[in-house]
């Protein structure tokens, strides 16, 4: 399912939580205070925590909970960072994005056509949406 593109989002997939994380996926969404009123997201395959800007994240606790970071090269093989107005921080096949949402490759059809009417939807076909009770900026399920 594609997640919505916050002005700074930190992009780990489920399957590298599960393999890498100490504690799992249950532990990573305590460590990220996951669920209700929370800016962090997650669908069936991505887990996905939000900043207003991108040094705002504390990779030193992934990378001390499991995760790979080289620092040097400031770039991971676990997870990527994305900013709103922008593109990949670096280089990670499986993700695909239109600075609107991001999703897995593996995402079903549907959800990806979804995704990329709404990020060519106008700013006044958003707001009819949201009038009408449904918010297209989130997390498409």
């Amino acid at each position: 399912m594609p997640i919505y593109v916050d002005l700074a989002n930190l992009i780990i997939e489920k399957k590298t939580i599960l393999e890498k994380y100490q504690g799992g996926m249950e532990q990573f969404r305590q460590d990220y205070n996951f669920g209700e009123g929370s800016v962090n997201q997650e669908d069936d395959l991505l887990f996905s925590l939000a900043a207003m800007n991108v040094g705002d994240f504390q990779v030193e606790l992934l990378v001390a909970k499991g995760l790979h970071f080289d620092s040097a090269a400031q770039c991971s093989t676990d997870f990527v960072v994305i900013e709103r107005y922008g593109d990949f921080n670096w280089k990670y096949d499986g993700l695909v994005h239109n600075n609107v949402f991001v999703w897995h490759i593996n995402t079903p059809i549907p959800k990806i056509e979804r995704a990329k009417e709404i990020g060519n939807m106008l700013m006044d076909d958003l707001l009819k949406l949201m009038d009408a009770g449904e918010n297209p900026l989130k997390t498409i399920v």
